[in-house]
């Protein structure tokens, strides 16, 4: 999510193609209009994927969105940056020690 918030990724992780695909056959892939969304630590950062390029990510932390042109892919990327859907996050991600937006609280958003 760096790269969202126009950081600089400091150490870029890569896996070889073969792994990706090898991966993308269990895990699927991310395709052009889907929208990955933080959801432990700075929860609720979205990340729009703009093209098909290969994109692995392994990590728990982060909600994936399947679009498949369901709307309009930067309708649902600023409807995450929108204070409404933010506060929503929020509120049900918890105030424990960590909080956490999980899959679960993403198909109960009805800001849809």
């Amino acid at each position: 999510m760096a790269y969202n918030k126009g950081e600089d990724i400091k150490e870029p992780l890569f896996i070889s193609y073969d792994k990706y695909n090898e991966y993308s056959s269990i895990s699927d892939k991310v395709e052009n209009g889907d929208l990955l969304v933080t959801g432990v630590g700075t929860i609720g950062v979205p990340f729009l994927i703009k093209d098909n390029t290969p994109l692995y990510f392994k990590d728990g932390n982060i909600i994936w969105l399947k679009n498949r042109g369901s709307l309009d892919e930067y309708f649902l990327f600023y409807s995450f940056i929108n204070a409404n859907i933010q506060s929503y996050i929020k509120k049900v991600a918890g105030v424990g020690t960590v909080g956490t937006y999980t899959i679960a609280n993403a198909k109960k958003n009805t800001n849809f």
